[in-house]
């Protein structure tokens, strides 16, 4: 709304009238408009108005979703990094093994023919 004020009444600025300077008091109309245009403690304070309260609540709760969602990614492609970790750790080990088992049939098979060249010595 507007109003229909002057616009040294408006604002109270003061009026010189013959060199005294003087100052008008604010027009009531102008007071109510200064009081209608102050803005609504629910924007200060959302939280005391109900569907501003939904509406935070709302966007808190998505958030934290998002957020956990986040983490969930995280966990997986840390366990993904983990079982890359595990399988690599794990082909050395079976490399290692076949190895050691490669040197075990070699002794075993040296064995009987050491045994019978040691037979053969006696």
């Amino acid at each position: 709304m507007g109003s229909t004020c002057q616009p040294s009444r408006q604002f109270g600025t003061p009026t010189s009238t013959s060199g005294a300077t003087v100052s008008r008091p604010l027009d009531t109309r102008l007071i109510g408009w200064l009081h209608e245009a102050r803005p609504s403690p629910h924007r200060r304070y959302p939280e005391l108005h109900p569907l501003l309260a939904k509406r935070q609540r709302e966007a808190t709760k998505f958030a934290d979703a998002v957020e956990a969602q986040h983490r969930a990614l995280e966990k997986e492609r840390d366990n993904a990094e983990q079982c890359k970790v595990w399988a690599a750790a794990s082909q050395e080990r079976a490399k290692r093994y076949a190895r050691l088992e490669e040197k075990r049939g070699r002794a075993k098979a040296e064995r009987p023919a050491a045994a019978a060249a040691s037979k053969r010595r006696t």
